[in-house]
């Protein structure tokens, strides 16, 4: 979000955080219709002290290595030297509107950037310390631990299965065994007795010792 104010004492320089990334919809109507007025075209400058601001100027030629800038005392738009430390300086003449695409000519907003960057990095990646690194390693090594249970549990408990299942099949083959074999008893069985009982009755005629019929013996 860009923020913007009147400088008061400056009839032409609209404070802004930035300027190399600033964009059209980040341009306040105020400064559109301050232009417009004075049929000039908006210029986003530093100053002397590399305050960043809104201004509105006449286009004019800016000379390879040096920058545009508002004068705060003149209230005008002058021309310094850039600073390649701090970015990317011009090579050839350009079109002072064009001091965006140098950011050799903006040192405040590279300072700006740095510092942010700086303090973020602080922020989020914390410094480690030997007690950190031992925690890490104990954490690590409970963590083998836990698998290395996990995996013995998971090994027990399968074995159980299957030795359940295999004992669970042993009872169910005794059991078909012993009804097969109870029907098959019951059933030669009877045919057993039956042969034995006719075979009983056969020999009763047969083995019994030859005696004549007393009567007609006797006629």
């Amino acid at each position: 979000m860009l923020f913007i104010r009147w400088t008061s004492g400056q009839n032409n320089f609209f404070n802004v955080l930035s300027c190399t990334d600033i964009k059209l919809r980040d341009i306040p109507e105020e400064v559109f219709e301050k232009c417009k007025e004075s049929d000039m075209v908006i210029h986003c400058l530093p100053d002397e002290n590399d305050n960043l601001g809104l201004s509105c100027f006449s286009v004019t030629w800016i000379e390879p290595g040096r920058c545009p800038y508002y004068n705060s005392y003149q209230g005008n738009m002058d021309e310094k030297e850039c600073d390649p430390r701090y970015g990317l300086c011009s090579s050839g003449l350009y079109k002072s509107p064009s001091s965006l695409r140098y950011k050799g000519c903006y040192a405040r907003e590279y300072d700006t950037i740095t510092k942010a960057a700086t303090t973020t990095e602080m922020e989020t990646i914390p410094p480690l310390k030997c007690p950190m690194i031992d925690t890490v390693a104990n954490r690590t090594n409970n963590t083998s631990s836990e698998i290395g249970e996990e995996c013995t549990c998971a090994t027990e408990i399968a074995v159980a299965v299957i030795l359940t299942l295999f004992i669970l099949g042993c009872c169910i083959g005794v059991g078909v065994a012993v009804i097969f074999y109870r029907k098959l008893r019951k059933k030669y069985g009877h045919n057993s007795n039956d042969i034995q009982m006719k075979s009983h009755s056969d020999d009763n005629g047969k083995n019994q010792p030859f005696l004549p019929d007393a009567n007609n013996t006797a006629g």
